[in-house]
């Protein structure tokens, strides 16, 4: 029988992971394989923490959808091919994720003159973006190393739309996470024991 983890029941980071994932992940190497390895793999991190990309939609990114000129694009534009949906959508960049592009520009895309339709997550030839195992294991070891348990890919697009929850209204959220239905959506309505918390101590007793 497959294991079924309930959407509702994904872990979302806290900041301070957050940070940790950024850091651990930006480790440079001794090479500069390395180092261009560790562009790419912040670079990852930041289209599904960031902008909610789903693992395959980050991994079949091509350079144009990141890199407008030599400038990061204001947003991206995931196709209808790359979504799960088979309906496409438009991501606003933040500037989080504008600063990892403009790394990888500068480390990996115009020293190795990347074509602008090459995969955009390759930082050596041939031009090749990693398989999800090797994506969902770089993630994995780099979640033991800060707080003692493997971060998934999921999680961060997790992390994204609960954060996109406490800003913004949910049919922004759908929009955003390119789900065709509500109801995918919804599991993000569902509030954390903090915000039951919080929601306690805002009451004003006595009025």
């Amino acid at each position: 029988m497959t294991n079924y983890t309930k959407p509702s029941a994904i872990r979302t980071l806290t900041p301070s992971e957050i940070e940790g994932l950024i850091t651990q992940l930006s480790l440079p190497g001794r090479g500069v394989n390395e180092r261009r390895k560790a562009a790419r793999n912040r670079l990852l991190m930041m289209v599904m923490l960031e902008a909610g990309l789903r693992l395959n939609e980050a991994l079949t990114l091509q350079l144009w959808q990141l890199r407008l000129g030599s400038a990061p694009v204001s947003a991206i534009e995931v196709t209808p091919q790359q979504t799960k949906t088979k309906e496409g959508r438009t991501v606003p960049v933040s500037a989080r994720l504008a600063a990892a592009i403009d790394n990888c520009d500068r480390t990996i895309w115009k020293p190795l003159e990347v074509p602008n339709h090459a995969p955009a997550m390759c930082y050596r030839l041939p031009w090749e973006p990693p398989c999800g195992r090797a994506v969902q294991k770089i993630f994995a070891m780099a979640g033991r190393a800060i707080c003692g348990r493997p971060i998934t890919p999921h999680m961060l697009r997790h992390t994204f739309a609960t954060r996109l929850m406490r800003v913004t209204d949910i049919r922004t959220v759908q929009v955003l996470l390119g789900h065709k239905n509500l109801s995918s959506t919804q599991i993000y309505t569902h509030p954390s024991t903090d915000d039951c918390v919080k929601a306690i101590n805002a009451l004003e007793f006595g009025r």
